[in-house]
């Protein structure tokens, strides 16, 4: 084999190394859904789960994290709140991180991505 070649095959062998297997997918699909499922009860049929990382790529490890954004996008209805947008966001993210901590689940916040 030339050096491209080499290179090639022990790439393609590096990415069936770290590629999550069928079983690894599946679980973590439901898991994300079960997810979602809270946050819209929560927060409004129209919030996202925004998966990223290695979940997405699908090179995560078997127990690997879950690296997940909630998004709630911005409304008349919501804007037109008694309370201020952020103020009613804080809140609706309690909500959602207490239900998942009810069911068990673990939670890490961020203080980055919860906007305080």
């Amino acid at each position: 084999l030339d050096h491209r070649e080499q290179m090639d095959s022990e790439l393609s062998e590096f990415v069936a190394s770290v590629a999550s297997q069928p079983s690894d997918r599946t679980r973590r699909a439901k898991f994300i859904r079960r997810i979602e499922e809270m946050v819209k009860k929560a927060l409004g049929s129209d919030a996202k789960i925004l998966v990223y990382g290695s979940c997405f790529t699908d090179t995560g490890e078997s127990n690997a994290d879950i690296d997940a954004t909630i998004y709630v996008p911005m409304t008349c209805r919501r804007a037109q709140s008694r309370s201020s947008p952020l103020a009613q966001r804080r809140q609706m993210l309690r909500e959602v991180v207490s239900r998942c901590r009810q069911s068990g689940l673990e939670v890490i916040e961020s203080r980055h991505a919860a906007g305080t």
